[in-house]
């Protein structure tokens, strides 16, 4: 009887072999063709470079608009530098020319200096412009 244990025992053995090695090949994924693969890398790849370049294009993009957000800034105030000096110049002139004649009783001063503070604002103002452009 007990080689008849030990006989089924193999065949028992074997079935139960075969039944997981059954088991085994349902439950193995099947890997996609390398092909596939290869061309998913590429789409990814042209992807990535596309959006690199996207990415510096709108960089660039974004260097050249503060690059002419600051041009123009210093140009408003190269502007208004200028305006103040033809404006204020001759006004302070007029004032110290005002208060000059007050005090001596004389109406020469008020003009002589606002000539000379025109013509101070006006230097001042072509001097700062050919400097700062």
């Amino acid at each position: 009887m007990e080689l008849r244990e030990a006989e089924a025992e193999p065949d028992e053995v074997e079935a139960r072999f075969q039944a997981l090695d059954k088991k085994f090949d349902e439950d193995r994924i099947e890997l996609p063709n390398t092909d596939e693969f290869e061309e998913r890398f590429r789409k990814l790849e042209s992807q990535v470079g596309d959006s690199k370049s996207k990415r510096a294009e709108q960089d660039r993009q974004a260097a050249r608009r503060q690059k002419s957000d600051s041009e123009a800034a210093r140009g408003a105030g190269i502007g208004l530098t200028v305006a103040y000096a033809i404006l204020g110049t001759p006004m302070m002139g007029a004032l110290i020319g005002y208060l000059m004649d007050r005090e001596f009783g004389t109406n020469l001063w008020k003009g002589v200096l606002t000539l000379l503070g025109a013509v101070i604002g006006v230097t001042f103002a072509v001097v700062t412009t050919n400097r700062r452009l």
